[in-house]
């Protein structure tokens, strides 16, 4: 009889507590707004921007990016919305997509300062040409210079022209550190290139500009 007993509490219990599993499952699916079913007529259609993006487009959203973050520290109104839309308006993305696309990179990179200059003061913002070379600088490193070089071949001429980003760090390093970079004008951007060609003239036509990269410093402030 005891046997009998101990069989029917255990037969017992074990229903009572599928029972309560039961219901943790199904309070879980209804009540719960993590594990409640989302019904298919009820998702939001995605985005023409969430179902597709091609390649050029991924590489320039990200190029800039960096060069909106690389650029904007500490100068008041300068935001990467700002930067960002400015790099799309003087449509910097059309580089990308042309085998050799300047020949003359002094005189490219003079117009695109020059446009740049001019979406960023419909924002009612005015900065130095260092913070206009640097943007457009960082630009092509991310979205040209940086692939090219990932190839490990050597670079074609108008890739060695692509003047490097120049900081605090680049302008120590080639004996130009009275000079501010945020507040060079033109004609002290010019020096700086000048004064890279005849440290290294011989590097820049091996290798190209980006060998001042050496004085870069990441963890800098």
């Amino acid at each position: 009889m005891g046997v009998f007993f101990w069989l029917f509490q255990l037969h017992s219990g074990a229903w009572r507590y599928l029972y309560e599993l039961k219901k943790v499952e199904v309070h879980a699916l209804f009540y719960c707004p993590k594990t409640k079913p989302v019904k298919p007529e009820n998702m939001k259609p995605k985005t023409k921007a969430q179902e597709e993006i091609d390649p050029i487009t991924y590489i320039h959203r990200y190029a800039c990016w960096t060069a909106a973050r690389a650029a904007q520290h500490r100068i008041k109104g300068l935001n990467i919305e700002i930067i960002c839309n400015a790099l799309d308006k003087i449509n910097i993305v059309r580089f990308q997509e042309i085998k050799q696309p300047f020949q003359n990179y002094a005189l490219v990179h003079n117009q695109l300062t020059k446009n740049l200059n001019k979406e960023l003061k419909k924002s009612n913002l005015t900065v130095g040409f260092g913070v206009l070379a640097k943007i457009i600088a960082i630009y092509f490193k991310t979205a040209i210079l940086t692939p090219a070089l990932a190839l490990k071949k050597p670079l074609k001429p108008y890739l060695k022209s692509i003047y490097p980003p120049i900081d605090s760090n680049v302008l120590k390093g080639i004996g130009m550190d009275s000079t501010k970079w945020k507040s060079m004008d033109q004609r002290a951007h010019k020096d700086v290139i000048k004064r890279m060609k005849k440290i290294d003239y011989k590097g820049i036509k091996q290798k190209g500009f980006w060998i001042f990269e050496k004085y870069f410093d990441p963890g800098a402030k």
